[in-house]
């Protein structure tokens, strides 16, 4: 992962308003580069302009660290970055997150939550031989980085549909739930690093929106 500090010279620092916009909606760099669905642009792509403004006010607040990237060791054809803009045509919608009118403000709260801030289909979404995401098996678990990312849909035996709502709750924001289990690895990670610091009321939108 590269540099996201302030600083001019090896970080994001010389990047606009809009320049930051591309990355994160689009997966184009300052200087027209390609990333990678590392970073996970195609559910990015959903966040509003103002949240997405946000992150980067946040980012810029934050002291400069100079720390080049290092050199790219992919092999062809993996290296040839320009082939990530054929892949984005694609996968990558590069479109907003839109309320559902027939539903209420709090299951749209949660789709929102779930589909671009925490990105969960990029762990729990198997993917397409383009390393794309799966959505005809959204949600229904895989493995990532060694670690099996489990079925979340509400299939009752495989998923999370016996799971309760308090359940649930427990498990997003403390990483625990009794007779459940404990997130470790990359959910973990997850929990301690982003999850537990959301609020009561967006966990559980989370959890209205995944129980449906």
């Amino acid at each position: 992962s590269t540099n996201i500090t302030p600083d001019k010279e090896t970080g994001i620092g010389n990047y606009s308003d809009a320049n930051f916009l591309d990355a994160v909606h689009k997966g184009i760099g300052r200087d027209n580069t390609k990333l990678y669905p590392a970073m996970p642009f195609a559910s990015y792509t959903y966040m509003t302009d103002v949240d997405v403004g946000a992150i980067k006010a946040y980012l810029f607040s934050l002291q400069p660290v100079h720390a080049p990237a290092p050199e790219n060791t992919l092999s062809f054809p993996y290296n040839q970055r320009a082939l990530m803009g054929v892949w984005a045509l694609l996968f990558n919608p590069d479109k907003r997150f839109e309320p559902r009118a027939a539903r209420d403000p709090q299951w749209n709260r949660g789709a929102y939550l779930v589909e671009a801030m925490a990105h969960c289909g990029e762990c729990h979404t198997p993917r397409n031989l383009m390393q794309a995401l799966n959505q005809r098996q959204k949600f229904s678990g895989t493995v990532q980085a060694g670690w099996r990312a489990y079925n979340i849909t509400a299939d009752p035996k495989s998923g999370i549909g016996a799971w309760s709502e308090a359940d649930l709750a427990h498990y997003l924001a403390l990483g625990h739930a009794d007779g459940r289990g404990t997130a470790t690895g990359p959910m973990g990670e997850a929990v301690d690093h982003s999850l537990r610091y959301l609020t009561q009321s967006d966990i559980t939108a989370m959890v209205a929106y995944l129980r449906s």
